[in-house]
């Protein structure tokens, strides 16, 4: 068994396979990974009252919960009603919201953990509007939000003599990597294509991948919203996908942004890579490298309520 493994993990380092198995990407180490929640803004609780079906020409209210999830941070959220079928908007929606053809916007700004009941009334549409037919409303609407989300790993550092010295000296040298991916829906990963700690005045490999974890919609990476921060410490890079050539510097680390739009595909972004030379170091240093992405995000809802003919009218 011990034989096969070993076959297994020679072919992979003769190959030059980069879509390395997970469980051998376990055996050469990968970062330790401190993932927090995917929710910042959240619908719970849509009912529609009373409940479905209708008679036509019945009065109906949808109700629903908006949630800010984040423990922290204050967020202004977009609700936009953008469809309703034949019903008819009534109530606070005629009074409390903004009416641009049809279309009713409103804009609520939740405190950390907040949450806010919203409320809209509607009239099913008479007899005949549905020609005296089973008929349905679908009630779409759309909640929207800014957001940052950023991820840091930590990166060692050691110097050759040094490395050599615990060689000798039958130490083993081990470095995980902890990695911690911050709050929201889209997440940022690290990996790297050298074992940790790196040696002193090497290249290191960095990959950035981009996924979306959250139940709506991130269709691409807007030009200068996905930046890289590394120390300054560390060389340019020989080679940088995606990234701008021209760093600004931010205190002791230097902040590479994204040049184009990057697409997502299947929820997730092209593999990003970058190469570094490391710092020279006299025995061994850690540093963090950090990414961030600012985006909108958009959740979908849609409620049908479904309407039927009142007959003997």
């Amino acid at each position: 068994m011990k034989v096969l493994i070993l076959a297994l993990i020679l072919i992979v380092i003769i190959s030059g396979c980069t879509g390395m198995p997970d469980f051998l990407q376990g055996i050469f180490g990968r970062p330790e990974v401190k993932e927090l929640p995917p929710d910042v803004i959240v619908v719970e609780n849509i009912k529609t009252l009373p409940k479905p079906p209708l008679n036509a020409g019945d009065r109906f209210t949808i109700t629903f919960e908006l949630v800010n999830k984040d423990e922290m941070k204050d967020m202004s959220v977009d609700v936009e009603l953008f469809d309703y079928g034949l019903c008819n908007a009534t109530g606070l929606l005629l009074t409390e919201w903004t009416d641009i053809g049809g279309v009713y916007n409103k804009t609520y700004d939740l405190s950390p953990l907040e949450t806010d009941f919203i409320e809209w009334s509607f009239l099913a549409p008479g007899n005949e509007k549905i020609a005296y037919l089973t008929a349905k409303c679908p009630i779409r609407f759309k909640v929207s939000y800014n957001y940052n989300s950023t991820s840091q790993v930590v990166v060692g550092v050691i110097n050759q003599e040094e490395r050599m010295r615990r060689l000798r000296a039958g130490q083993t040298i081990t470095f995980v990597p902890n990695q911690t991916i911050g709050r929201g829906p889209i997440k940022i990963y690290f990996d790297f294509g050298a074992s940790l700690p790196v040696v002193n005045k090497t290249v290191l490999p960095v990959f950035i991948t981009v996924e979306d974890k959250g139940t709506g919609l991130l269709g691409k990476i807007e030009k200068e919203y996905l930046s890289l921060k590394v120390h300054e410490n560390f060389t340019n890079p020989t080679t940088c996908e995606r990234f701008r050539d021209d760093p600004y510097s931010d205190d002791d680390y230097n902040i590479y942004n994204n040049t184009n739009d990057i697409e997502m595909i299947k929820r997730k972004s092209p593999l990003i890579r970058c190469s570094f030379e490391a710092p020279d170091v006299n025995i061994e240093q850690t540093y963090f490298f950090y990414s961030t992405i600012k985006y909108s995000y958009d959740l979908s809802y849609e409620v049908d309520v479904k309407v039927k003919p009142l007959l003997g009218i």
